[in-house]
């Protein structure tokens, strides 16, 4: 589907919402699917934000999934950079992060966003 949204990322916003899983063919249909999607993408964001490199991490756990990547986070010690270097994810990670400089950062005051964020401008 649009999101690529798992049942168990489905069955954990119905969960959180208060409703009924939804079927999966349900969950091709474009207005959930992405709001599904969007609310495990927040959620990803809002577990890593304490960390030095909270949107390649929240990405990795959007492409990868909770448990394997706290999986991959015990066998690298909790070392962001040698896990996002060493599993595919890391690709994914970083594929995203320059999409998201091509279309955002650059239209953006790019010295205020880089001091947020600077693991970001390693990758246009």
């Amino acid at each position: 589907g649009l999101m690529q949204i798992r049942t168990a990322a489905a069955m954990d916003w119905a969960k959180e919402h208060g409703v009924p899983a939804p079927s999966k063919e349900d969950m091709f249909e474009p207005d959930l699917n992405i709001e599904i999607g969007t609310w495990y993408i927040a959620r990803a964001l809002k577990r890593w934000f304490d960390n030095p490199d909270f949107l390649r991490m929240a990405l990795a756990e959007y492409n990868a999934g909770r448990t394997r990547l706290l999986q991959w986070m015990a066998i690298y010690n909790d070392n962001t950079d040698r896990l996002l270097a060493a599993k595919p994810v890391g690709k994914y990670a970083a594929k995203v992060c320059r999409k998201y400089f091509d279309y955002t950062v650059q239209s953006l005051k790019l010295d205020s966003v880089i001091a947020e964020q600077p693991k970001i401008a390693q990758f246009p």
